[in-house]
């Protein structure tokens, strides 16, 4: 019994002597990766969350960047995405090969279906994993999975929805760009407008929140219906201002030119005056020198 115990610990401590002795296969390293030319990124009202979106009918475009860190080995690797809705996995192509320390950037493209197979009512999850061989050994690695809270969620949007987006991303661009203010400040009484422009920026105002309100309720038509109609307003009270303002100014300008007219007239005037003076001043001088000399014997 003993006997058996002491071959036991000796082959468990062989065991272990190996595995310290076998060196370990490194995973590949990601050095980048990015969603190409989305429709758009960022904060969704809708979603209540940033999102990366991609209208129906057109074809994502994911790139990977991946590093061979293993030594002295080659890798042949290839870059798979798993969509939820999809039944197959999307590829980068055939297999690379790529050499130590080397580095590949892998594309796979994506087509987005439509609404019927991809909902744009809800958010997508997606898993991107590599799979490479190093000699007769087959790796698979999860290099992203959406579901962590580093990565963001992927959006199929509707015409609509993507309408919403370019609109209000407009609408509050020209608010920006004409005024540098936000819109709370343009229409309280800290900037001068004209009155006709305010109120047509008050319109926009409100036909913007309508626009948000139905497109956080899911009414995407709505929603760029509304801002259709802020965009309008605000263009139409822009040109009012302007138009308005170079009125004012051109009447300045004819003010300005009256002046200098009248001040010319007066110039030319004065000089006149000033001659005719003179011209009296002398005649009074000999005058005087006539009268003041005796009379002729």
């Amino acid at each position: 019994m003993m006997k058996e115990k002491v071959l036991l610990i000796c082959s468990i401590l062989v065991t272990l002597s190996l595995i310290t002795t076998i060196k370990p296969v490194q995973a590949q390293r990601v050095e980048t990766w990015m969603w190409v030319s989305p429709a758009y990124t960022g904060p969704d009202e809708f979603f209540d969350e940033d999102v990366v979106a991609y209208k129906t009918g057109t074809t994502a475009l994911l790139t990977v960047s991946i590093r061979n860190t293993l030594d002295e080995r080659m890798a042949r690797t290839i870059v798979l995405v798993q969509m939820d809705w999809a039944a197959t996995n999307a590829s980068s192509g055939t297999t690379v090969d790529i050499p130590p320390n080397g580095m590949h950037l892998f594309q796979v493209s994506i087509p987005v279906p439509d609404t019927t197979i991809a909902t744009n009512l809800a958010l997508h999850s997606y898993i991107v994993f590599m799979d490479y061989n190093v000699g007769t050994v087959v790796h698979s690695d999860i290099i992203i999975d959406s579901t962590e809270p580093r990565y963001l969620p992927f959006a199929v949007y509707s015409a609509d929805q993507l309408d919403y987006q370019n609109l209000s991303r407009e609408y509050d661009t020209l608010w920006t760009a004409y005024t540098e203010l936000p819109p709370q400040v343009i229409l309280s009484q800290e900037i001068s407008i004209t009155s006709k422009a305010k109120d047509l920026f008050i319109k926009a105002a409100v036909e913007a929140a309508l626009g948000d309100q139905s497109y956080r309720l899911g009414s995407f038509s709505d929603a760029k219906t509304h801002y259709d109609t802020a965009l309008s307003y605000t263009r139409d009270a822009i040109t009012s201002d302007i138009e308005k303002a170079g009125v004012f100014e051109d009447a300045l300008i004819d003010l300005v030119d009256a002046g200098k007219s009248c001040l010319s007239m007066l110039g030319i005037a004065f000089t006149i005056f000033g001659v005719g003076f003179l011209l009296m001043g002398i005649g009074v001088l000999i005058y005087l020198i006539r009268r003041s000399k005796p009379p002729a014997a």
